[in-house]
C-alpha cells in the first residue's frame, strides 16, 4: 500500500532541538494531522439523461490564502467513472495513488475487470471509514459518478467514511448555498440533456464564487456518459453573468 505522507510529521523532524529533545518527545503519543495544509472548496455534481457532470475550481487554499490556482480536483478513472475532491489536497494524491495501484493490478490480472461507479463508491466508503476508526482520518469529501450498467450514477462521500448517493450534490460550501439551486433546476427540468446539466454545475460555481473568498471564477469540468467527450473542459465565466 503506498505510504500515506504527513507533512506535518516531516516539518517535526526538521525542528530544533529543545532541552535535547524534538519538541515530539520520543515516548509521548502518536499525534495525527488534525487539518489540511492545502485544500479544496466546494465541487458540483449532476446527473443528467444519459451520464453525469462533475464540475471544481482549480484553487488550492492555504488557510485563506489562494496559493495554488491550477490544481486539478477532478479524476477520470476510466471511460465509465469519474472522480471529484473537495478538501485535503495531500490526502486526494494518497488516494490518487492507491486508485492507480489497484487499477494496474486490475490490468496485470487481466480478468477484463475494471473500475464502475458503485465499485469505486463502495472501495473509498471502506478505506475513508478505516481512517477514521485509526483516529486519523483522511480530510476529504468525494462525488463519485458514471454509467453503471448504462444507468447514471451518482455518489458522496464525506471523511468520516458516510456514504450517500443522488441525483445531484454538492460538497462543503456548496451544501449550503449550491444544492437548492440544484434541486430547483431538476425540478423545472429532470430530463436535462449533458450541455444543461454542464451549464447549471458552472452557474452553481458562479454562485459559490460570490460568496466564497476561497473560490475561483476558473473552472474544470468532466462528464462521462453515453455521447459525452472525452477530456477535462477549462473555462473560466465572467462574475455576474446571469444563466439563461
Amino acid at each position: 500500500m503506498a505510504k500515506r505522507y504527513d507533512i506535518n510529521s516531516a516539518l517535526l523532524r526538521d525542528l530544533p532541538l529543545i532541552n535535547g529533545s524534538h519538541s515530539s518527545a520520543v515516548g509521548q503519543p502518536k499525534a495525527h494531522t488534525q487539518s489540511p495544509s492545502v485544500s479544496g472548496t466546494a465541487v458540483i455534481g449532476v446527473a443528467f439523461k444519459g451520464g453525469i457532470v462533475l464540475a471544481a475550481d482549480t484553487v488550492g487554499s492555504y488557510g485563506t490564502l489562494c496559493k495554488l490556482r491550477t490544481i486539478p480536483r477532478l479524476l477520470r478513472v476510466n471511460k465509465s467513472t469519474v472522480l471529484a475532491m473537495s478538501g485535503d489536497y495531500a490526502d486526494f494524491q494518497y488516494i490518487e495513488q492507491l486508485i492507480a495501484k489497484k487499477t494496474m493490478q486490475d490490468f496485470c490480472s487481466d480478468d477484463g475487470y475494471e473500475w464502475t461507479p458503485k465499485s469505486l463508491h463502495s472501495w473509498l466508503t471502506r478505506i475513508l471509514y478505516n481512517a477514521r476508526s485509526k483516529f486519523d482520518p483522511l480530510w476529504n469529501s468525494y462525488v463519485v459518478g458514471g454509467l453503471e450498467d448504462g444507468v447514471p450514477y451518482l455518489g458522496g462521500l464525506t471523511m468520516l467514511g458516510i456514504s450517500y448517493t443522488a441525483p445531484y450534490m454538492a460538497t462543503g460550501f456548496g451544501r449550503f448555498i449550491a444544492q437548492p439551486f440544484l434541486a430547483d433546476q431538476l425540478e423545472k427540468n429532470p430530463e436535462m440533456d449533458e450541455v444543461a446539466a454542464r451549464e447549471v454545475a458552472i452557474h452553481s460555481l458562479r454562485l459559490l464564487y460570490y460568496r466564497n473568498r476561497e473560490s475561483s471564477n476558473k473552472v474544470c469540468v468532466l462528464s462521462t456518459g453515453v455521447s459525452c467527450k472525452e477530456g477535462v473542459l477549462q473555462s473560466r465565466f465572467r462574475p455576474y453573468c446571469s444563466i439563461s
